[in-house]
């Protein structure tokens, strides 16, 4: 009976690990026009809340001629994380999960080529598209667009000539190709010790990925490890000296709910003409994150303008808040309202205004009140 038993647990454990193979690893996807292979890949299926997580792209060129594409240079000027790749992250409840992301932008970009039976090799970095994520299962769908010509040289598909009103012009086309992939991950709840683990091992066995690849794009550490400093509120960036080792050392050591409400400060502009200034509108949200109802920290906020603390705001509040239910605010809700600032800020200048949430969550933004002429 026992081997019996033994048996069925081994079947039951190979079956449930071929299974999260399958569901984990994209298969590859052939893109018939350009004759590539390329997926997505997560490197594990486990990971502890706070933790980067990081999709591997591949792509092989099986035709004879060279492909070429660009890479690099995605942060610069646009408002998206990243211009070609794009990705939405769902819960098993089909709950979305979104965090527009900050201060990642700038970066070379450049045209790479592929010959033939060549692979390239990127890491996308997800978890800056989400708050931190509560324990539970996720659907990453995911896609990058191959296209050439912004960088250098561009990949002619097709040419035509148009003739409109005795003017001829030539219209070229970029060589493009998309790939899709659905992967599959699971959040456990926080642990320091593997998350201090985790960021420790960051990156330190990419080289062995690297061996079998001619080309390849870096892990972005740097930018993985701020973006934890970030959802922590620690105040790090990545141009901190000893980045890592600092982020480790501001890690939590206990987990407190507070840190799934995701504070927004946002503002209609950032400029004012002193003598006849503009309407200057700030709106305040909170977001929780959680897979639970939480306290919102709203009434007990305070909001300091230029390092003062605004005496009125309890009473902003009072008013603002009047027909809503501010104390609690319900899992995956959000909590948003707005009020005229311009009384607050006259002087010419720079002002700075500062949300406290709580003793976790706080935000702030930068104005300017320009003389006429200005």
């Amino acid at each position: 009976m026992k081997r019996i038993i033994l048996a069925l647990l081994i079947i039951a454990a190979i079956t449930s690990t071929a299974q999260a193979k399958v569901d984990l690893v994209t298969l590859p996807k052939r893109d018939t026009q350009e004759n590539l292979t390329g997926g997505f890949r997560l490197e594990k299926e486990m990971y502890c809340v706070g933790e980067p997580i990081f999709a591997a792209f591949e792509v092989v060129n099986n035709q004879e001629e060279p492909f070429s594409f660009d890479i690099g240079g995605d942060y610069r000027g646009w408002p998206t994380y990243h211009r070609r790749f794009s990705a939405v992250i769902r819960n098993s409840a089909d709950r979305k999960f979104t965090y527009p992301p900050s201060g990642h932008r700038g970066g070379l970009g450049t045209t790479i080529t592929l010959e033939h039976d060549e692979k390239y090799l990127e890491y996308v970095l997800l978890s800056p598209r989400a708050h931190l994520l509560p324990p539970g299962d996720y659907v990453v769908e995911i896609g990058r667009t191959l296209s050439s010509g912004l960088f250098g040289n561009r990949v002619v598909k097709a040419s035509r000539t148009l003739d409109n009103d005795s003017k001829t012009a030539a219209a070229t086309a970029t060589a493009t190709a998309t790939i899709r992939g659905k992967l599959h991950f699971t959040v456990k709840p926080y642990d320091f010790k593997k998350l201090k683990k985790a960021l420790t091992a960051l990156g330190r066995e990419d080289r062995k990925a690297r061996e079998s690849v001619k080309r390849f794009s870096t892990r972005p550490v740097n930018w993985a490890l701020s973006d934890v400093s970030r959802k922590f509120e620690m105040g790090l960036s990545s141009a901190t000296e000893n980045l890592r080792a600092e982020v480790i050392r501001h890690l939590p050591k206990k987990w407190d709910d507070r840190y799934y409400l995701e504070a927004h400060l946002d503002y209609n502009r950032n400029w004012l003409t002193e003598s006849d200034p503009e309407e200057y509108t700030l709106t305040f949200t909170i977001l929780n994150n959680s897979n639970k109802r939480l306290e919102s920290g709203v009434l007990g906020s305070r909001v300091y303008v230029d390092g003062e603390e605004l005496k009125e705001w309890k009473n902003i509040l009072r008013r603002a808040l009047k027909d809503k239910k501010a104390k609690c605010i319900a899992a995956g809700a959000a909590m948003k309202f707005s009020h005229r600032f311009n009384t607050y800020v006259k002087k010419k200048g720079k002002h700075e205004i500062v949300w406290q949430v709580n003793d976790i969550a706080s935000k702030k933004v930068a104005l300017t009140v320009r003389g006429d002429g200005q």
